[in-house]
């Protein structure tokens, strides 16, 4: 049986769509959904299929098309509403993989579908998106919906809020059946952060840095990596670094001086020519390893450099696990003052090992 393939259903509206793609995003999983990919091999949208073909016939490419895309694994698909109307799809989804339904009220699906732009006219509605057509269809449907393996009401949620209770779904159903449904350890992740640049997510544990090379290769495939280090950290860069070339991707080591008053541009400008002798590309990926001065100076080489290049904080000190290496906030100092240039350039994510802080005073503990 293969549990790495999360179904999401439930009626039009409750946000599948949305919700999986920011989890597909997070785990560097695929996001598939069945409507979009069969307009795609019709060639028309869902209302015209409706209309020309006839539903019987959706309801059969619906089902061939639901025994296509479920082949390998880390996958999420966004299902139609109706799709467990046909008695096939039922079985087929509760044997490959794991359902969640995302649930909501008539009146807020009657809400959600008035005032989304994107949506387009849902055929079974029949362009009736008053709140008794919708109760009367989703009544219809409310014993399929509750086969699910675990049920999310969403009337009161955001997009990213929605995202995390499928995270935590996954996590608990994980636990109940003993298996791994996600293969980059979700019990771990902490905390997933939404900007309106994108959503990452924030892992914490114990011997992460021996993830850093999986995770970068999931979430950003780089073929090399140019980790930014200081004195104090080094140790932790060079696990790092081993992590990385365990899983293919070229690593380069930057050590710069410890302390605030080496947080300056000429620093950036070491880093710089460092990179340009390298041939850095914007593919590559920049890894900040260390404490905030190391976080600040390396994002903002990162924001900087080839016009942006992705980055990813590995703190090590208490302080950058919980400020510094989260908003992403960038910049160096000049005489005049503190953190005076700068910019703001969101991580890929956040890895955190809580063993780094071992060798930390226990004053600063």
């Amino acid at each position: 049986m293969n549990k790495n393939i999360v179904f999401l259903t439930g009626f039009s509206g409750t946000g599948k769509t949305t919700a999986g793609r920011k989890v597909a995003g997070l785990l560097s999983w695929r996001f598939l959904d069945i409507d979009e990919e069969i307009s795609l091999d019709i060639g028309q949208d869902i209302r015209q299929i409706f209309s020309n073909l006839g539903e019987s016939t959706f309801r059969d490419l619906e089902h061939k098309k639901l025994l296509e895309v479920v082949v390998g694994d880390n996958l999420i698909i966004s299902t139609g509403g109706g799709i467990l109307t046909d008695p096939r799809n039922q079985p087929v989804m509760s044997e490959l993989g794991t359902t969640i339904c995302l649930e909501a009220s008539a009146d807020m699906i009657a809400n959600r579908l008035k005032h989304d732009e994107s949506s387009e006219i849902r055929p079974m509605l029949k362009e009736d998106l008053s709140r008794e057509s919708i109760s009367k269809l989703k009544a219809s449907r409310q014993q399929l919906y509750s086969q699910a393996d675990w049920t999310i009401h969403t009337d009161k949620l955001s997009p990213k809020a929605v995202a995390n209770e499928i995270f935590r779904a996954i996590r608990l159903l994980d636990q109940s059946e003993n298996t791994e449904i996600l293969d980059i350890a979700p019990k771990e992740l902490s905390s997933v952060v939404e900007t309106k640049n994108g959503t990452y997510p924030i892992w914490v544990a114990q011997g992460n840095l021996e993830q850093a090379g999986i995770r970068l290769k999931k979430l950003i495939n780089p073929s090399v990596g140019y980790v930014i280090t200081d004195q104090g950290a080094n140790r932790y860069a060079r696990e790092v670094q081993k992590s990385m070339e365990s899983s293919g991707i070229e690593s380069h080591s930057f050590t710069m001086e410890p302390g605030e008053e080496h947080k300056k541009l000429s620093t950036v400008e070491l880093i710089y020519k460092w990179l340009a002798e390298r041939k850095a590309e914007r593919g590559h990926a920049i890894v900040a390893v260390g404490g905030g001065v190391v976080g600040d100076l390396a994002g903002y080489v990162a924001a900087t450099y080839l016009r942006g290049m992705p980055v990813v904080h590995v703190p090590t000190t208490l302080l950058a696990m919980m400020d510094s290496s989260i908003g992403g906030k960038t910049g160096v100092d000049l005489t005049q003052g503190k953190n005076l240039v700068g910019s703001f350039h969101q991580p890929q994510f956040v890895l955190v090992d809580t063993n780094t802080l071992q060798t930390l005073p226990k004053r600063i503990l």
